[in-house]
């Protein structure tokens, strides 16, 4: 009889590996800093990759909280309104090139709290160095859901030029 190993053992050693990978990567990182080859972009890539997953993680950690008052079903602008007064407007595949969110697929409480959460989980994977270019890709689509589900209170992020 064979035993499967449970999801918190595979949890487990997913993050020691992880960890290991940041410890090897930082000191690779460091050992091209102190030769001072300046062919190797290793410590630079290192660390603009850690300080952008925890810039992710800030984002998401700090929408999570409020998500749900923002644009949750009973919040002050619910998402689901939204995107129903711009199916009203736009048809077909328009509404989904104008208006950007995975949020077309389920905009309930539990899907925006998983896009944070998804997000959370996504930057933490970052900060660790594993799989940098799909997370970066599934953080940016989170991220921009997100942003466009959040209508006039995540607006105001960018500098706008009027």
């Amino acid at each position: 009889m064979t035993s499967r190993p449970s999801s918190v053992s595979v949890l487990l050693t997913t993050l020691a590996k992880g960890w290991q990978r940041f410890a090897l990567s930082l000191q690779d990182g460091l050992r091209f800093a102190r030769e001072g080859k300046p062919s190797s972009f290793s410590l630079s890539r290192f660390l603009f990759l850690r300080l952008l997953g925890l810039v992710y993680l800030a984002a998401f950690v700090s929408l999570w909280v409020q998500v749900k008052g923002l644009v949750g079903s009973h919040g002050i602008l619910p998402v689901e309104d939204f995107l129903t007064a711009v199916s009203r407007q736009l048809s077909g595949a328009e509404r989904f090139y104008l208006v950007p969110t995975l949020c077309w697929l389920n905009p309930s409480d539990e899907f925006l709290s998983g896009l944070c959460a998804g997000g959370v989980l996504l930057s933490c994977l970052l900060i660790l160095g594993l799989a940098p270019v799909p997370v970066l890709l599934f953080l940016w689509a989170f991220y921009l859901s997100l942003t466009v589900a959040g209508q006039n209170f995540l607006s105001y992020q960018g500098i706008h030029c009027s």
